[in-house]
């Protein structure tokens, strides 16, 4: 009870900083300031709410049925910046989360959490005055976001465990923070490089290790984008025993059967949560050079990704790189009324319903059309005969795929120093590969957007326990899906 008085406490307090040099900066900006000092503090408030329709806890060894989720969060960020060279960005994040599952065994599933946590904490200095330096240095948490389309499937390089043992992803979250530092480059305001030395800083339990990475990135003129990466994972170890556990359990064993029945180990080693990643991107947006008015700016855009998430080979469990692959690509549908609405609909009937296996609802899906083409039909007249614009800012579909033998799991994380192989697939288990999302957004009116999104993808929801955690994704099967709304002000 004390522990967590004291919680509410310090966050009360960092709060009430945050938000007196947020009102601060306010008044310096409004009376003007010729220190050569600017502030920009902004901020913005959301709430989350959302229904796992199917899925499978693997915690609780249960079905999950409209199990609900919700979450308010509430962001302020004070930005300063010194002379044009040095910036300071100080974001705490509060946020309010429920369990989607409630225990009657276990009082905290049945209480709201309290979380404040740093979103954006750190320093930048460039080495020129320019909004595209050819040299910065940043230190602190950051937030870090390599593939600017994503806007769920993707960005596995930092979102990932060694050889792929995990990989994450969470309702407009398709970035990752990290702790360290940064050198970043930019050249003829085309080509941007980051050379980054970090500890991981995410929703999950962490080695504390250092990783290096490095990526590259190069636009011509919005047309076209192509982006590299590779990472060191964990290469500084702070602990090798639990970087590289050397125990019975975390061993792998080549055996061979020689005549006579006897079998003698030929080859033996430890897996390793160091590893090496890889990472290829591009996009291209032929809606820059398409005459067409209806279009807006990222209309028909599409990308793609594919992550190596394990360069070394590891004999017995891990001999075929293919398999440690994920391939991830998305299409942004034109938002124009009579193509975006018809377009959701056909998509949501392709993903939830099978023809094969009879479970075509015809009343609900003619219903369905009936209603997205009036929807759409209506939404066009208001705009052509109206002037008022109330179709979607984005549609975006993407897809996933990988092909690994072992389940999207980090449980062997929490076995410290005792080290276990990760464990494949029961031999019988038939769990999905594709993964899939359809993603909207429409500003409402100046600070409100609205954010929507059906999905079967690799989520882990929230419990509020410490008896037990959500290791591995509760979405595995072809017909688990969930869908999650957001109502968004920022200012």
């Amino acid at each position: 009870m004390f522990e967590r008085f004291a919680c509410r406490i310090t966050a009360a307090s960092l709060l009430a900083a945050t938000a007196f040099l947020f009102f601060s900066g306010t008044a310096v900006v409004a009376g003007g300031d010729s220190s050569g000092i600017v502030f920009d503090p902004h901020g913005l408030l959301a709430y989350d709410a959302g229904q796992i329709i199917k899925g499978y806890s693997s915690a609780r060894n249960i079905e999950i049925n409209h199990s609900w989720q919700q979450k308010l969060l509430m962001q302020i960020t004070f930005t300063a910046t010194i002379r044009e060279r040095l910036r300071i960005i100080l974001s705490p994040e509060l946020a309010v989360t429920a369990s989607y599952l409630e225990w009657p065994a276990y009082d905290e599933t049945h209480l709201p959490g309290y979380q404040i946590y740093p979103n954006h904490a750190e320093g930048i200095f460039r080495f020129e005055k320019s909004e595209h330096p050819v040299l910065e240095i940043g230190a602190g948490i950051f937030p870090l976001k390599y593939n600017p389309d994503v806007r769920n499937l993707g960005e596995y390089l930092f979102r990932s465990g060694p050889n792929g043992i995990y990989k994450m992803g969470n309702f407009d979250f398709a970035f990752a923070r990290l702790m360290g530092i940064r050198l970043g480059s930019t050249l003829w305001e085309s080509l941007h490089q980051d050379l980054l030395l970090y500890s991981e800083y995410n929703d999950i339990i962490t080695l504390q290790d250092y990783s290096l990475a490095y990526l590259a990135d190069y636009s011509f003129h919005g047309l076209f984008d192509v982006g590299v990466g590779a990472v060191a994972h964990n290469l500084l170890s702070v602990d090798k025993n639990r970087t590289t556990p050397k125990t019975d359990d975390n061993k792998y064993r080549v055996a061979d059967t020689l005549e006579g029945g006897q079998i003698v180990v030929t080859d033996s080693g430890y897996f390793s949560y160091a590893g090496e990643k890889l990472m290829i991107r591009g996009s291209v947006n032929p809606a820059k050079i398409l005459p067409w008015k209806m279009l807006k700016e990222n209309d028909l855009k599409l990308y793609g990704e594919i992550d190596l998430l394990g360069v070394r080979d590891y004999p017995v469990i891990f001999t075929d790189f293919k398999k440690r692959m994920v391939y991830s690509a998305g299409f942004n549908i034109p938002t124009y009324p009579l193509i975006s609405y018809e377009a959701l609909t056909a998509l949501q009937m392709a993903a939830l319903y099978k023809p094969w296996t009879k479970k075509v609802q015809v009343p609900a899906s003619i219903a369905s059309v009936v209603t997205t083409a009036a929807l759409g039909g209506a939404t066009w007249a208001v705009r052509h005969f109206f002037g008022q614009d109330f179709s979607l800012d984005l549609l975006a579909l993407e897809l996933s795929w990988d092909h690994s033998d072992y389940p999207n799991n980090y449980y062997y994380l929490y076995d410290g120093s005792q080290g276990h192989l990760p464990q494949p697939f029961p031999a019988l288990t038939h769990l999905e590969k594709w993964c899939w999302s359809i993603y909207a957004v429409k500003q409402l009116t100046r600070g409100f957007e609205l954010h929507a999104q059906i999905a079967r993808d690799r989520m882990r929801p929230v419990i509020l326990s410490t008896h037990y955690v959500e290791h591995e994704e509760v979405l595995q099967r072809s017909d688990d899906w969930h869908w999650d709304v957001r109502v968004m002000y920022s200012f």
